[in-house]
């Protein structure tokens, strides 16, 4: 009986502090993975701006300035975060491929494989969520770079259709969350992730 109180009183708050903290975690990584993907959209939506020949032709270098400060200060802030979470994310990727092995070998051997498979779906959608959010910074950035790419450029005058350029190789990079510097968070990391856990 007095095992029962402990286990309530202790076990349940601990349980749900660790369970909200974790939540907590994602939220604040999926509002940062949000303010990015906005941002990078309302970079390609003035960049469009440039697809009426008329408004390029005049209008060419006060946007492609605009365009060239916001991309500037965007890539810092990311690079900072990236920063951040690269070292998060190396390790999410990692335990997640290890618990996934373990839930493999425990669905093919054990007793009763369906509270295994449960545990191993759970493992599985976090990683998805996870891996989702790269793949959207990662399209975000390069429908921003494929924008400037469709401008009506051959309208504007040489200057600023050297701008576009110097702008264009600014952006083929593209902007990518890392983790750990070894794999790009995306969903082709993801399939990867999980194949070689099958493999095992």
């Amino acid at each position: 009986m007095r095992s029962t109180i402990i286990n309530v009183c202790i076990l349940t708050p601990s349980f749900l502090l660790t369970a909200q903290s974790i939540f907590l975690g994602d939220c604040v990584f999926f509002l940062v993975v949000i303010y990015f993907c906005t941002e990078f959209s309302c970079i390609r939506d003035t960049i469009q701006q440039l697809n009426n020949e008329d408004f390029a032709r005049k209008n060419a270098r006060i946007v492609l300035r605009e365009v060239y400060e916001a991309h500037t200060e965007i890539i810092k802030q990311f690079d900072r975060v990236n920063t951040v979470y690269t070292q998060i994310l190396f390790l999410q990727m990692f335990t997640s491929f290890i618990y996934i092995c373990s839930m493999m070998y425990l669905v093919r051997f054990a007793n009763s494989p369906y509270a295994t498979m449960g545990n191993l779906f759970s493992m599985i959608c976090q990683l998805v969520l996870i891996c989702y959010c790269g793949q959207a910074i990662m399209n975000r950035s390069d429908e921003m770079a494929d924008s400037l790419y469709n401008t009506t450029w051959y309208c504007m005058r040489h200057q600023d259709q050297t701008s576009v350029l110097l702008l264009m190789m600014g952006m083929s990079k593209g902007n990518r969350l890392s983790a750990g510097g070894i794999l790009d968070v995306s969903i082709y990391s993801f399939v990867q992730v999980n194949s070689i856990a099958m493999i095992y």
